[in-house]
C-alpha cells in the first residue's frame, strides 16, 4: 500500500481569497451598476424636461 500526503493548505486558502474577492468584484459590479442606471435615469427625466429660455 502506498500512502501519499500533500498539503493543501496554501491552495485552500488561496481558494478562499479567490471567492472573496470575486464576491466582492461582484457587489461592486451590483452597486456601480444600480449608480449608472439611477444616472441614466436621471438623464433620461432631464431630456424630457421642457428647455428653460433665458
Amino acid at each position: 500500500m502506498v500512502v501519499t500526503y500533500r498539503d493543501i493548505t496554501t491552495a485552500k486558502t488561496l481558494e478562499a481569497k479567490l471567492k472573496q474577492a470575486q464576491a466582492e468584484l461582484e457587489k461592486r459590479f451590483a452597486t456601480q451598476t444600480e449608480e449608472l442606471e439611477e444616472a441614466d435615469e436621471d438623464l433620461r427625466i432631464e431630456k424630457l424636461r421642457p428647455k428653460k429660455e433665458d
